[in-house]
């Protein structure tokens, strides 16, 4: 929760973490004291003990100075465990693992013009740089199987990096559809069943186009499921990931829904929500 000053009556700033198991049972509550920050933009990971990783905020009650601390943090753990840590004016976040090591993005906050940064964190005294995101016009990225996988500004090639051999690199040249070239590319997502999720942009097309890199074959399949009409449609994006299915979402709908004033006085509105449904995998990639 966010840091509110506790000197004020009905401020509670303790920062906590609630454990459970699935079916809600042996529940416990984990305190970090009133100075810890959680980012909800700061990124979590998870390893098979049941840790978190995160990038804590840790504020000065005197000075008000702030530090970014990746952590490790868990049911078992006395408060946490700080991995690395940063000072003002960097602001961090956890983008990404690898086998031995967190990817962190980070950026000096002191200037609009500062670039922005990936770099790799494998043991409590070493930042290995990655990427240069602005001064190599990066446009998106993700992590898979200890491979940075990311794309360019005007360029329609994915470029495959390895976080434990950066000598080790691929270029995946763009999906040409019906013959067309493709003006430039997007990573849409994290990688599902190994499948890189890529937007392109044709300047021949009215709309974007979706295919999926198959990583382990390197060959491309179009994806063809959409909902909305042909000059607002949206592709039918995956959401979750299960064993032999992906959670989808097939299209939007509202419903009427009743509200009270300040006075009492009920008022209706229109609530949208999204509609999920349940694919199987092989169906999703074969756009059935």
């Amino acid at each position: 929760q966010p840091y509110t000053d506790p000197h004020v009556e009905g401020n509670d700033p303790t920062a906590r973490l609630y454990c459970l198991n699935l079916d809600g049972s042996d529940r416990k509550t984990l305190e970090y004291g009133t100075n810890i920050v959680f980012q909800w933009d700061g990124g979590v990971a998870g390893d098979k003990n049941g840790n978190l990783y995160t990038v804590l905020l840790v504020v000065d009650s005197d000075s008000a100075k702030i530090t970014s601390v990746l952590a490790k943090l868990g049911r078992d753990i006395e408060g946490y465990e700080a991995l690395y840590s940063w000072e003002e004016p960097l602001s961090v976040k956890l983008v990404g693992v690898c086998d031995d090591g967190f990817v962190i993005q980070s950026q000096d906050t002191s200037s609009p013009s500062a670039p922005t940064k990936l770099i790799l964190i494998r043991d409590q005294d070493e930042e290995q740089p990655l990427l240069d995101c602005s001064d190599l016009e990066v446009t998106s990225y993700t992590i898979y199987n200890n491979i940075l996988y990311y794309t360019k500004n005007s360029d329609p090639n994915i470029y495959a990096q390895n976080l434990l051999d950066s000598s080790t690199s691929i270029t995946y040249t763009p999906f040409y559809y019906q013959n067309l070239s493709p003006d430039l590319a997007m990573i849409q997502c994290e990688v599902r069943d190994n499948h890189l999720i890529i937007q392109y942009a044709y300047s021949e097309e009215q709309n974007s186009l979706f295919a999926a890199l198959d990583l382990s074959s390197e060959e491309f399949t179009p994806l063809e499921l959409y909902y909305g009409d042909e000059d607002n449609r949206t592709l039918v994006g995956i959401y979750a990931e299960g064993e032999n299915d992906f959670l989808v979402c097939v299209g939007k709908f509202t419903r009427v829904r009743t509200d009270y004033g300040t006075d009492g006085t009920p008022f209706s509105f229109e609530q949208g929500f999204q509609d999920y449904v349940l694919i199987s995998k092989s169906d999703y990639w074969n756009n059935i």
